[in-house]
């Protein structure tokens, strides 16, 4: 039960009362966001793990993802978004490794996620090709404001997920007409996670900050370090995106 106790905390007030359903200039622009247009993006993950019971710092969170956009020909409106992300938990003092999400083998986390925009609706749906299961619909609503350049969106959810984490809360900025792109697209993230052996007795509730760096090199160095070193496979993705967006059940 402690995962729906905090949703009401987390749900903030970025957007005002203006704020409407996303729209298909909105949805553009947050895949772009997301996941680029065709070409490999590199976002970047910073953050904390917070034991939910004392509120104590358990973790520092540092994570990485490349990623790719996928047009569906099959399905017009829908985006994929073909990624392979990692996580590591540092101590937060020491900055000693304690875990990696989800480890060393980059196929454990090949995700594809798909991003429609039907009826005036958002539709996210999530897929993976090793695990031989179907797609997943993913409840929430994405609701949206402009002011001037930069669009805010926001998507509030709890849902049931594996092993027992269960996406809370999304906020996106984006901004196409910004001279960075580490401030043209960036996101904030929290989700509650089941106890962590070594790092946390208890439920953690983690909340990350994402950027989108402009190439492999803008990588902070200890993240880069630990890919290169521990798990290369996590900097690339393969050349066959279509075959993975098949093996996770969806239609290229």
């Amino acid at each position: 039960m402690y995962r729906y106790l905090y949703v009401g905390a987390l749900i903030t007030g970025l957007l005002s009362s203006s704020a409407s359903a996303m729209d298909r200039e909105d949805f553009a622009d947050y895949v772009w966001g997301r996941a680029g247009d065709g070409e490999i993006i590199y976002r970047v993950s910073t953050g904390a793990a917070y034991d939910i019971d004392t509120g104590k710092v358990v973790a520092r969170l540092e994570g990485h993802e490349v990623a790719r956009a996928v047009k569906s020909t099959a399905e017009p409106g829908t985006v994929y978004h073909v990624a392979r992300a990692m996580l590591i938990y540092r101590h937060p003092e020491t900055d000693a490794v304690l875990d990696v999400y989800p480890g060393s083998d980059p196929d454990a986390l090949t995700s594809v996620s798909a991003y429609s925009h039907k009826d005036g609706a958002f539709i996210y749906r999530f897929g993976s090709p090793a695990s031989n299961m179907p797609p997943r619909t993913i409840p929430g609503r994405v609701d949206c404001e402009r002011q001037g350049p930069v669009l805010y969106c926001l998507r509030g959810t709890s849902y049931e997920a594996e092993e027992g984490r269960s996406v809370l809360e999304y906020r996106w900025t984006v901004d196409r007409t910004s001279s960075s792109l580490e401030a043209a697209a960036r996101s904030e993230f929290a989700e509650t996670e089941p106890p962590h052996p070594g790092i946390s007795e208890g439920p953690v509730l983690i909340r990350l900050t994402s950027y989108r760096a402009p190439d492999w090199e803008s990588v902070p160095d200890t993240l880069r370090e630990w890919v290169e070193t521990q798990a290369p496979g996590f900097a690339t993705l393969p050349e066959d995106t279509t075959a993975l967006i098949e093996a996770a059940g969806f239609a290229p």
